[in-house]
């Protein structure tokens, strides 16, 4: 009695044992109390649809050109897009080791037996083919929950990748967003010192005129004419920082080195001083 006593204790232990080393904890992904819309989006847009084309609250069609081209091309993105094909071909591996695998082969061989040589008996043909199928069939038990783990610890990797993905992609159409406004706003500044600079222009002739006519003194024209030169200088820093500014902007948006240096970038008509 007491050795089947101590039998039965020993067996539910172990299986206790394995069912603990089987089994263990399921992974799942946590859940997130995010809202449903945000407070300044237009009417009718969700978090979901922003999150994909955000900047499409600005209707600049340029703007929705030139950021198409950077999701297309920018390498940063590539290389991250490239990084979730790859986890999804893990996960796919990993899965597949939970499956069973199975491999045919087939062969053929032909034979042929000389008139001597043939026991066969008279009547006998002297060539023989054979022909051959095998199926084989196999299967892992995942006795230790080893695959299972494998799967959930690629699905994670999976997630992770997407995230970084999803975080570059934000990243890049922010700086895109930020960089095109900047060119916007350097164009608007430009046009305005030009502007200044020809009525300048316009000013200092008529001074110029009242100067030889002798209704001012050389001292208010000089003014003038100093008021003119502090206008130009002016111009000259910010056609260099507007030219920083589309090289930069080229750059995020994955074009050659020649098209970085040569290459013209679009401004929406609405926004073209």
């Amino acid at each position: 009695m007491k050795i089947t006593m101590r039998n039965t204790l020993i067996t539910l232990a172990f299986g206790a044992v394995l069912s603990a080393c089987t089994v263990g904890p399921d992974y799942q992904r946590p859940a997130m109390d995010l809202p449903s819309s945000h407070t300044a989006a237009p009417a009718g847009a969700t978090l979901a649809t922003l999150s994909n084309a955000w900047w499409t609250i600005f209707s600049d069609p340029v703007l929705n050109q030139v950021m198409a081209e950077a999701l297309k091309n920018n390498l940063d993105l590539v290389v991250a897009a490239a990084r979730v094909s790859e986890t999804q071909a893990q996960l796919g591996l990993a899965v597949s080791n939970q499956l069973p695998s199975a491999w045919a082969a087939a062969s053929r061989g032909r034979n042929r037996n000389s008139q001597a040589s043939n026991n066969s008996g008279r009547g006998q043909p002297l060539e023989s083919t054979t022909n051959r199928a095998t199926l084989n069939i196999s299967y892992d038990i995942d006795f230790w929950g080893k695959y299972r783990r494998a799967t959930e610890a690629a699905r994670a990797d999976l997630l992770s990748v997407e995230a970084n993905r999803n975080a570059v992609r934000l990243s890049l159409a922010t700086q895109v967003v930020q960089g095109y406004f900047n060119l916007l706003a350097l164009d608007a500044r430009i046009s305005t010192v030009e502007l200044a600079i020809k009525r300048g222009e316009e000013g200092l002739d008529m001074q110029k005129k009242r100067f030889d006519a002798g209704v001012i003194s050389e001292f208010d024209y000089q003014q003038r004419s100093a008021e003119l030169d502090a206008g130009r200088v002016q111009l000259p820093p910010l056609q260099s920082q507007r030219g920083n500014q589309e090289r930069a902007l080229k750059v995020l948006l994955g074009r050659s080195p020649r098209d970085i240096m040569a290459g013209p970038i679009g401004r929406s008509p609405a926004f073209t001083p």
